[in-house]
């Protein structure tokens, strides 16, 4: 297992990174609760798990506990944008304790994102390759540092991705965007 990582982004610095046993609740909060990133990117590596008859439930495994989806929606955020490059994070169930869900619902972390404030959040549906998501994610901030709003970074960065053909699409074409 890699490490659990925490980096918040605002502009062309970082203003807070937490990386391997640093990368804890307490890091998170201390993430959110920092002026400097309003309007920033809130970027999240870790592994990440979804509870498909539970949305709710869904978590980031941090360094020292679980930071679920629950929790995450009912603190208010500053960052614009939020970024999880981990595994499953935007998995998205069809069907939640006998109801089913339309294409408009959004559950789970992204939901939870998007409640505490976000505006996008980028996601990965199936789990991530390291070296993949490395790539992708590389590609994906050169296109925000050169000014593109979020939406069109992904998709400039799916279009370099498979123009390279250094990775089957599979390893990276699930990465998707909730929001703007």
């Amino acid at each position: 297992e890699g490490p659990q990582s925490a980096c918040v982004l605002f502009g062309d610095r970082v203003i807070g990174s937490w990386i391997g046993r640093a990368a804890t609740q307490e890091a998170y909060r201390t993430a959110l609760a920092s002026p400097a990133g309003a309007g920033g990117i809130f970027h999240l590596a870790c592994h990440g798990d979804m509870v498909a008859g539970d949305p709710e439930n869904s978590g980031l495994l941090l360094s020292d506990a679980r930071l679920d989806a629950s929790d995450i929606a009912r603190q208010r955020i500053p960052f614009d944008e939020v970024v999880l490059s981990s595994c499953a994070s935007g998995y998205r169930p069809t069907r939640v304790g006998g109801i089913e869900l339309t294409a408009d619902d959004i559950v789970g972390l992204p939901g939870a994102f998007l409640q505490a404030g976000a505006r996008s959040v980028l996601v990965s549906i199936p789990p991530a390759r390291d070296d993949a998501a490395l790539a992708f994610m590389t590609l994906y901030y050169e296109q925000r540092h050169g000014g593109e709003p979020p939406m069109q970074a992904l998709r400039e960065t799916q279009l370099s991705m498979l123009q390279a053909g250094d990775f089957p699409a599979h390893l990276w074409a699930g990465f998707v965007m909730y929001g703007h």
